[in-house]
């Protein structure tokens, strides 16, 4: 990790490292980048995320607007995002909805969650914030 953030950073990227317990060997990479500070604090994905989507994340909130007009990463996200308007699904009936593999459908839910376009709860998706 220090080896790729020294790179990242003679690249002018930045660099993001998520804290962990202070007594763990397997935290004392990204502790030394925080400490040192070579590498900014992430201890929410939208940390990281409001640098590449900073429409999405603008306020903390996604509109309906924005959802309906947004580009979606792949054709996918789209048919999800449409097959969970007006209602919330688990993994199961968005993958019969939309045709895809559990697999797919499992990766594609989760980065959707992660920028905030849908939510998971009680094994089921909404859109948005719920």
């Amino acid at each position: 990790a220090l080896i790729t953030a020294d790179l990242a950073r003679k690249m002018k990227k930045k660099v993001y490292a998520v804290p962990g317990p202070i007594t763990s060997a397997v935290s004392a990479g990204c502790n030394e980048l925080i400490r040192s500070g070579k590498a900014e604090i992430a201890t929410d994905p939208y940390d990281i995320l409001k640098l590449k989507i900073p429409v999405l994340l603008a306020g903390g909130q996604i509109s309906k607007l924005q959802l309906e007009t947004q580009n979606f990463a792949n054709p996918l996200e789209g048919k999800i995002f449409k097959s969970l308007q007006g209602e919330a699904l688990n993994t199961d009936e968005i993958a019969a909805a939309t045709g895809k593999n559990i697999v797919e459908i499992g990766k594609t839910v989760s980065l959707m969650a992660i920028r905030g376009i849908l939510t998971e709860s009680g094994g089921k998706y909404y859109l948005g914030k719920v």
